[in-house]
């Protein structure tokens, strides 16, 4: 393995790395749970090893560019053409569905569980609690993420017509 790949790894990704600490920390201290932590130990591995390799083929990425004579911000601008033509192609309502309702919805209902958790784990005592909060959350982070998702919309498309110069 290339150490300074490594080096420049864990520089990029230091807060991450710090967070996974954390969060590895808060299981051990209070929710100790050896099951949990256990898994979260493992998932944070996997976590690392599958960042490290997706960072060494940007770098590997990032290095064939340059012989090429492009630079990454070129590439990333073709990138976004080519991936908002086919998202603009399914439309508005489909966009804002599948990232606002469905994805962004879904995150915060589990950030709002966990952090509930966390501060009040007998709030989920019984199953009718948990079903409870997540009709309660889900509807919220769905709208937020309608909302969101609307503001996603307005910012692609400008970005769009700046990088090419069109209305369509």
């Amino acid at each position: 393995m290339n150490r300074s790949l490594l080096i420049g790894y864990l520089k990029s990704e230091i807060w991450g790395i710090v967070a996974s600490i954390a969060l590895f920390c808060s299981f051990y201290f209070f929710v100790k749970d050896k099951f949990a932590l256990i898994f979260f130990g493992g998932l944070s591995l996997f976590n690392f090893i599958k960042n490290f390799s997706a960072y060494k083929k940007k770098q590997t990425y990032l290095t064939e560019l340059t012989e090429r004579g492009i630079t990454e911000q070129e590439a990333e601008n073709d990138s976004f053409i080519i991936t908002w033509k086919n998202k603009k192609r399914d439309g508005i309502l489909k966009y804002c569905l599948m990232n606002g309702v469905l994805l962004m919805g879904m995150v915060l209902a589990m950030v709002v569980g966990l952090i509930t958790f966390l501060i009040q784990p007998s709030f989920f005592g019984t199953p009718i609690n948990f079903v409870d909060f997540i009709e309660f959350t889900y509807p919220i982070g769905a709208l937020l993420g309608f909302t969101l998702s609307i503001l996603s919309w307005s910012l692609n498309e400008r970005k769009f017509i700046h990088l090419t110069g069109t209305l369509h």
